[in-house]
């Protein structure tokens, strides 16, 4: 019975001791988010189209190439469009003569690679065609002549 009563004892301080003063814990959750916004870069900030020197003479027609590279985010899809250029009128653009008001006109053509956007990583190759019919420049002045065209590209 006394090993009875020990228990009992035992039990009940046990019972009446005070509350443990040990740290209690707590969970929470955090939401993590982030939004990536669509994007188009092209990798040169600045080309040169150049026809090189034009024979009035030749029968023929003249054609340059000049080509860049752009980059859009992974999912997203581009449209590359120029501008008019600083000479336009009517239906053409046009190179004007450094001096004299004189121009020439000529077209351009813009082809990529690929649209869709594959990442910062995944290069697309633009080429830049342009083209100047003979009947353009075989009565033009001599001299140099030049236009300033803006290519935009947007996701």
């Amino acid at each position: 019975m006394k090993h009875i009563l020990v228990i009992l004892l035992m039990i009940a301080i046990c019972t009446q001791a005070e509350p443990s003063t040990a740290a209690q814990s707590s969970d929470t959750q955090t939401q993590v988010s982030v939004a990536v916004k669509e994007s188009c870069r092209f990798s040169s900030s600045a080309l040169t189209l150049s026809f090189g020197q034009l024979d009035p003479s030749s029968t023929s027609p003249v054609q340059a190439a000049v080509n860049t590279q752009f980059w859009c985010t992974k999912g997203t899809g581009a449209t590359i469009k120029s501008n008019d250029g600083l000479h336009y009128t009517g239906n053409s653009k046009r190179m004007k003569h450094s001096t004299a008001p004189e121009y020439i006109p000529y077209t351009l053509t813009l082809k990529a690679s690929s649209l869709s956007g594959g990442g910062k990583n995944t290069a697309r190759e633009l080429v830049i065609n342009g083209f100047i019919a003979n009947s353009d420049y075989v009565n033009v002045r001599v001299g140099n002549y030049s236009d300033t065209v803006e290519l935009r590209i947007t996701p």
